[in-house]
């Protein structure tokens, strides 16, 4: 999903640019589709990873009790369809109501970025900071308990222990990486939707996006 999003991201408006059928509006919401599926399925996904990992630290006894394959194909289905809805949901607005600037945000209707964009984005980044954050507190605490050799603490055995924490270091990367690009976005489209014709402000827009 993530390299599917970097191959769609930017690449089929900067070619639509530069061909100059930008702002043809079937070409501008093909690419646009192309652009908020797989974006979104990523987000739903690192969301799903944080609560995965939040279970594997916090439960690990219940681990594979409460995750398992069918709730886990539930969940990937789950945002991918999610995903797929978010991109086809701005079909039904009328055209005429489309500005002029595709390789932007300020192509949607306001409802529509404020509704499926703005918060739906602010309300998955606070939950995985938030989880991810608890996550890190208690990860530390094991690894701490394991140094010193005192497995009483430690709900499970050492080197599964160790090897969680390992996974959800990883994973706490990632995400982090993922957050310290999006937190950026989340500000500049809110930045954008408040000053629409900021010479200065659509160019912040413009590299947060490529971002």
């Amino acid at each position: 999903v993530d390299l599917f999003t970097g191959l769609t991201q930017i690449m089929p408006k900067l070619i639509a640019r530069l061909l100059g059928v930008d702002n043809r509006f079937t070409i501008c919401m093909a690419a646009t589709a192309l652009q908020i599926a797989p974006a979104w399925a990523s987000v739903f996904h690192l969301g799903s990873i944080a609560i995965e990992r939040y279970v594997a630290i916090t439960k690990p006894l219940l681990y594979h009790v409460i995750v398992t394959p069918i709730r886990l194909a539930i969940a990937v289905g789950t945002n991918v369809s999610v995903a797929i809805a978010f991109a086809v949901i701005p079909l039904a607005w009328p055209r005429e109501q489309f500005p002029k600037l595709c390789l932007s945000i300020m192509w949607y209707p306001s409802v529509y970025t404020y509704v499926f964009v703005i918060i739906p984005l602010a309300a998955v980044l606070i939950l995985m900071f938030m989880l991810y954050l608890q996550i890190y507190i208690i990860a530390r605490k094991q690894e701490i308990a394991i140094a010193a050799g005192n497995s009483v603490s430690v709900p499970n055995n050492n080197s599964r222990s160790q090897k969680e924490s390992r996974a959800t270091q990883v994973f706490i990367l990632i995400c982090g990486i993922a957050l310290s690009c999006y937190v950026p976005f989340w500000m500049g489209t809110v930045l954008l939707l408040a000053n629409p014709n900021n010479t200065l402000v659509i160019y912040i827009y413009y590299i947060t996006l490529i971002c």
